[in-house]
Parts: structure tokens; sequence; C-alpha cells
């Protein structure tokens, strides 16, 4: 699995649960709000097919948090994303609702 970020951080946009302020989740990942909305022109960059970009259209609109995952070093970081998507799940149970992540960015 390729990460895109740096070798010590990257986040991932979450759907179906939203949050005001940080939470810490475990040690290497945080909830935290949206900051920002999808740039198109730099996410266009690493859209490869036209589902890719379905995707990414189809999510934008209701994107309400981020995960936001550190390490120490690259392989690190990879497990990390990778299992992050277990919280994903985990939240979505706690709180009865449908939360995923299908978007990574810098």
């Amino acid at each position: 699995m390729g990460i895109i970020g740096t070798e010590r951080e990257t986040y991932l946009y979450v759907n179906g649960i939203s949050c005001s302020h940080e939470i810490s989740l475990r040690k290497c990942v945080t909830l935290v709000p949206v900051d920002s909305k999808i740039e198109f022109d730099m996410v266009s960059r690493l859209i490869k097919s036209d589902i890719d970009f379905s995707i990414a259209v189809l999510s934008s609109a209701t994107l309400s948090s981020q995960l936001r995952i550190t390490s120490s070093d690259a392989e690190q970081l990879t497990a990390a994303t990778w299992n992050a998507q277990w919280d994903c799940i985990l939240l979505g149970a706690l709180f009865n609702c449908e939360v995923m992540s299908n978007l990574q960015y810098l």
C-alpha cells in the first residue's frame, strides 16, 4: 500500500462523523475537524481513473472530519494509516452511524 504524505504524517478524510475539536483516538491517530475543502486541481493529479474521480466528487460534499496519522518513519506510517480504517469502523459502531474514509491527502 502506498501512502500519500510526508514520511511522518498523513491525513484521511472521514465521512459520517464530525467533531468540533481534536480528539486523540490512540497514540498516533487523532480525529480533527476538516480545515479545508478538497482542492480538485491538486487532487486531479492523483486521480487515476473515472471511478476515483467519482468517489472524490461524491465524498467531498459530506466530508465532516479527518484523521491525522503520525509516526516515526514511513514504514510505521503505512501500517498506522492502514489500521486507521479500523478506527472508522469502531467509531461507526460506537455512534451507530456509517463512518468511512475513501480519500487520503497530505
